[in-house]
Protein backbone atom coordinates (compact mmCIF):
# COMPACT_ATOMS: atom_id res chain seq x y z
CA UNK A 1 0.00 0.00 0.00
CA UNK A 2 1.13 3.55 -1.32
CA UNK A 3 1.69 6.19 1.94
CA UNK A 4 0.34 9.40 1.23
CA UNK A 5 2.00 12.38 2.23
CA UNK A 6 1.04 16.13 2.38
CA UNK A 7 1.85 19.57 2.97
CA UNK A 8 -0.63 22.84 3.59
CA UNK A 9 -0.76 24.94 0.28
CA UNK A 10 0.66 28.66 0.54
CA UNK A 11 -2.34 29.90 -0.39
CA UNK A 12 -4.69 27.88 2.32
CA UNK A 13 -5.92 29.95 5.17
CA UNK A 14 -4.30 26.52 6.94
CA UNK A 15 -1.00 27.41 6.07
CA UNK A 16 0.59 28.44 9.70
CA UNK A 17 -0.33 24.69 11.03
CA UNK A 18 2.14 23.17 8.65
CA UNK A 19 4.32 21.07 11.30
CA UNK A 20 8.15 21.52 11.24
CA UNK A 21 8.65 18.28 9.09
CA UNK A 22 6.93 18.09 5.86
CA UNK A 23 5.79 16.48 4.13
CA UNK A 24 3.25 14.19 6.45
CA UNK A 25 1.57 11.66 6.78
CA UNK A 26 -2.09 11.55 6.00
CA UNK A 27 -5.06 9.49 4.73
CA UNK A 28 -8.07 10.59 2.68
CA UNK A 29 -11.61 9.49 4.14
CA UNK A 30 -14.29 8.15 2.13
CA UNK A 31 -16.92 10.88 3.49
CA UNK A 32 -19.16 13.27 2.09
CA UNK A 33 -17.60 16.09 4.70
CA UNK A 34 -15.20 18.48 2.75
CA UNK A 35 -12.46 17.81 5.34
CA UNK A 36 -11.28 14.70 3.80
CA UNK A 37 -7.37 14.62 4.45
CA UNK A 38 -6.70 13.45 7.39
CA UNK A 39 -3.20 13.84 9.51
CA UNK A 40 -1.15 16.45 11.61
CA UNK A 41 -3.60 16.39 14.28
CA UNK A 42 -6.70 17.96 12.14
CA UNK A 43 -8.79 17.53 8.96
CA UNK A 44 -8.15 19.24 5.84
CA UNK A 45 -9.83 19.57 2.23
CA UNK A 46 -8.53 18.91 -0.32
CA UNK A 47 -7.67 22.25 -2.21
CA UNK A 48 -5.62 23.36 1.17
CA UNK A 49 -2.97 20.50 0.41
CA UNK A 50 -0.11 19.23 -1.68
CA UNK A 51 -0.24 15.83 -1.65
CA UNK A 52 2.85 13.65 -2.26
CA UNK A 53 3.79 9.72 -2.66
CA UNK A 54 7.42 8.67 -1.32
CA UNK A 55 9.89 7.32 -3.57
CA UNK A 56 12.55 5.87 -1.80
CA UNK A 57 13.96 9.06 0.14
CA UNK A 58 12.05 11.60 -2.18
CA UNK A 59 8.81 12.61 -2.19
CA UNK A 60 6.79 13.02 -5.52
CA UNK A 61 3.81 15.91 -5.70
CA UNK A 62 0.55 14.40 -7.29
CA UNK A 63 -1.88 16.99 -7.01
CA UNK A 64 -0.06 19.84 -8.76
CA UNK A 65 -3.51 21.90 -10.13
CA UNK A 66 -6.39 22.57 -7.26
CA UNK A 67 -9.53 21.63 -9.76
CA UNK A 68 -13.66 22.23 -8.80
CA UNK A 69 -15.72 19.58 -8.68
CA UNK A 70 -18.05 19.92 -11.51
CA UNK A 71 -21.72 21.10 -10.57
CA UNK A 72 -23.70 18.13 -10.53
CA UNK A 73 -26.91 19.73 -8.56
CA UNK A 74 -28.79 21.12 -11.99
CA UNK A 75 -29.01 24.77 -10.05
CA UNK A 76 -25.41 25.69 -11.30
CA UNK A 77 -24.08 27.61 -14.12
CA UNK A 78 -22.19 24.63 -14.87
CA UNK A 79 -18.74 26.63 -15.67
CA UNK A 80 -17.04 26.01 -12.20
CA UNK A 81 -18.67 28.99 -10.26
CA UNK A 82 -20.71 27.98 -7.34
CA UNK A 83 -24.83 28.91 -7.80
CA UNK A 84 -26.90 31.65 -5.80
CA UNK A 85 -28.72 29.12 -4.50
CA UNK A 86 -28.55 26.65 -1.60
CA UNK A 87 -25.97 23.88 -3.32
CA UNK A 88 -24.51 20.94 -1.93
CA UNK A 89 -22.19 20.03 -5.58
CA UNK A 90 -18.73 20.38 -3.44
CA UNK A 91 -20.36 17.30 -1.10
CA UNK A 92 -22.13 15.42 -3.35
CA UNK A 93 -19.01 15.14 -5.80
CA UNK A 94 -16.56 11.91 -5.31
CA UNK A 95 -12.72 12.82 -4.64
CA UNK A 96 -11.79 12.89 -8.34
CA UNK A 97 -8.01 15.23 -7.11
CA UNK A 98 -6.38 12.47 -6.31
Amino acid sequence: MTELFAAIREDSKYFNQNPKALPFPVSIANTTDAYRVKGNGDQYRLEDVYLFVQSGRNFQQINKEVTKPAPNCGACPGDGTVCKTTCRHELESPITDL
